[in-house]
């Protein structure tokens, strides 16, 4: 059977667990933000509260944007974008040793693979039961949104 008469639910689970993570990082800035104040000023980053609003917004916003399928080519990519240099200066696990270096490498390891889910994403959007797939439904009949 072709995709269009069964839908599969596969799609939407991986758009659910690539959503966890932005969003439960992105929330645990909010909840833990003098912690993570902490961690931006032994990275030496500058206007450091400006870095973690920011980081947040996309965090969270991001991760709304690909649980519910919207605008998910667009989010996509900008969420590959923004853990480009996130893994880079969070993750440098080149500098360390021992234990750290074993953590940063697989926090870093792991920014990689979600950047290849992502890259996905951007390339074959959103699937069925998402938003994007439900607009586009809405215009092909031209009821109005």
């Amino acid at each position: 059977m072709d995709q269009k008469s069964n839908p599969s639910f596969l799609p939407v689970s991986g758009r659910i667990f690539i959503s966890f993570i932005f969003l439960i990082t992105g929330l645990s800035k909010v909840i833990l933000w003098h912690t993570y104040m902490v961690i931006l000023s032994t990275k030496m980053i500058p206007l450091d509260p400006l870095v973690l609003f920011v980081s947040l917004l996309v965090e969270i916003l991001g991760g709304l944007s690909i649980l519910m399928g919207y605008k998910i080519r667009y989010t996509a990519m900008m969420l590959f974008l923004y853990l480009l240099p996130v893994s880079l200066i969070m993750h440098n696990f080149w500098a360390f040793s021992g234990l750290q270096f074993t953590h940063e490498f697989l926090n870093f390891l792991k920014n990689m693979a979600i950047m290849g889910g992502l890259l996905y994403l951007a390339h074959y959007g959103a699937g069925p039961f998402s938003v994007d797939r439900w607009l586009a439904r809405k215009s092909e009949t031209g009821v109005e949104v």
